[in-house]
């Protein structure tokens, strides 16, 4: 999806036309994803995508043309004909309410930790369980689940 928005965005940016823009479009990832036995979900760098699909390595990545051509191929190999084009609407704007953000209560988390280490926590130990709360958060830490060879 980013990359037809960002034609469109491109398109705008320099001022031209973009009735002869596509706007149908088909999302990849998630059939690369479906097709390599992954949930939909997962979805995959592109040159993840060639790789597990043994597609051969010749261009760099990162390069529009380059891009298109190991897209191209990579649809060649995963190509069901259940695989349906979506539309694209530049003028589109959903409407998201951003959930209200919720704030942590730090003094509560501070006295569950005193309650358990049955001692007043200093002001360095308090930052340092603020800061590991705040990390913790971004599940930035979390470990992927072993892979069972069978």
């Amino acid at each position: 999806m980013s990359d037809i928005k960002e034609l469109f965005r491109n398109a705008k940016y320099h001022q031209l036309n973009n009735e002869s823009l596509p706007r149908n479009f088909i999302n990849i990832q998630p059939y690369v994803s479906v097709h390599l036995g992954l949930p939909s979900k997962r979805l995959l760098r592109l040159q993840d995508a060639a790789s597990n699909l043994q597609i051969p390595i010749t261009y760099s990545f990162h390069n529009a043309l380059h891009d298109a051509y190991y897209t191209s191929e990579i649809f060649k190999k995963i190509y069901q004909p259940s695989i349906l084009p979506g539309h694209y609407d530049p003028s589109y704007v959903p409407s998201h309410k951003r959930p209200q953000r919720k704030q942590i209560d730090f003094d509560r988390l501070i006295e569950q930790f005193e309650k358990m280490y049955q001692r007043i926590m200093t002001k360095e130990e308090q930052e340092i369980i603020k800061l590991a709360y705040k990390m913790g958060k971004t599940n930035q830490f979390l470990k992927e689940p072993q892979k069972t060879n069978q």
